[in-house]
């Protein structure tokens, strides 16, 4: 048995189709504006030392994969059978976290400069990170970049209502 349906219940299915698919639209839209932010967002550091500006660069948040890349390049084992015990580099990972982090303009100028590195007599652009950064100021530009790539305790963002619920680990 075949159910007819009348002219306002074709409508108003219709109507229901158009406001799924006027969701949808709205939904991709902002899952593209979310993933421009995250290509986009960067934020200016500035290398002050006793008041005076030595240099600027700037950093942008890093995805998951180059995160993950740069923690097992910094990351070996060392030790045979039960005595193997993990080694992690942590000066190398942060020197490299910074220099995969600096925007691409930034990184040509400073710490690809192999001029700079030959007279720094170091190797690679992350040596470079390492021998111009104090510690401090790398661990700074760390919480910066951890911060543009999400993972800060405290999302304070103007352009969001404060009242929105965000994901949580």
């Amino acid at each position: 048995m075949t159910e007819k349906l009348t002219q306002a219940e074709m409508e108003e299915k219709e109507a229901e189709r158009e406001d799924l698919l006027e969701n949808e639209t709205d939904l991709l839209n902002s899952l593209l504006e979310a993933h421009n932010y995250k290509q986009e967002k960067h934020q200016k550091i500035d290398i002050i030392r006793d008041g005076k500006r030595y240099f600027s660069f700037s950093v942008k948040g890093i995805d998951d994969e180059t995160q993950e890349a740069i923690r097992k390049k910094y990351t070996s084992i060392e030790g045979k059978g039960r005595k193997q015990q993990q080694k992690f580099d942590g000066v190398g990972f942060s020197n490299s976290l910074i220099y995969n982090a600096t925007i691409d303009e930034d990184k040509q100028k400073l710490w690809n400069n192999k001029e700079l590195r030959k007279q720094l007599d170091v190797l690679s652009p992350a040596d470079v990170v390492g021998a111009v950064l104090l510690s401090g100021e790398k661990d700074r530009v760390g919480e910066v970049i951890h911060e543009l790539s999400g993972f800060n305790d405290d999302y304070d963002d103007p352009d969001v209502d404060p009242d929105l619920d965000l994901a949580k680990n």
